[in-house]
C-alpha cells in the first residue's frame, strides 16, 4: 500500500513560487488563449456542459463576466 504525504499549500516566505489562477491553460503566461477559454465557458455553472472549473477564476461556482475581467486584466503577465 502506497503512503501519501500531505502537502502544504503554503509557500515559504522567501519563496519565489506564485500561483497565477488567471493562467487558465497553465502555459506560464496569461494571453488570448486564456481569455478564449473563459469566453468558451461563459456563462456556466458546474452542471453546465461548457463549465470549465479552471475558468472559474474567482471560485464562486459560476463562470461569468467577473472571471473574464480578472483574466483580461492580467493579460500578458508571466506566471
Amino acid at each position: 500500500m502506497e503512503r501519501f504525504r500531505k502537502l502544504s499549500t503554503r509557500a515559504p516566505r522567501n519563496s519565489k513560487f506564485q500561483v497565477n489562477f488567471t493562467d487558465i491553460n497553465g502555459d506560464g503566461v496569461v494571453d488570448g488563449q486564456d481569455v478564449q477559454l473563459v469566453k468558451n465557458a461563459m456563462p456556466s455553472m458546474p452542471s453546465s456542459d461548457n463549465y470549465n472549473s479552471q475558468a472559474d477564476v474567482n471560485n464562486d461556482g459560476v463562470v461569468d463576466g467577473a472571471d473574464y475581467q480578472l483574466v483580461k486584466k492580467r493579460i500578458r503577465k508571466s506566471c
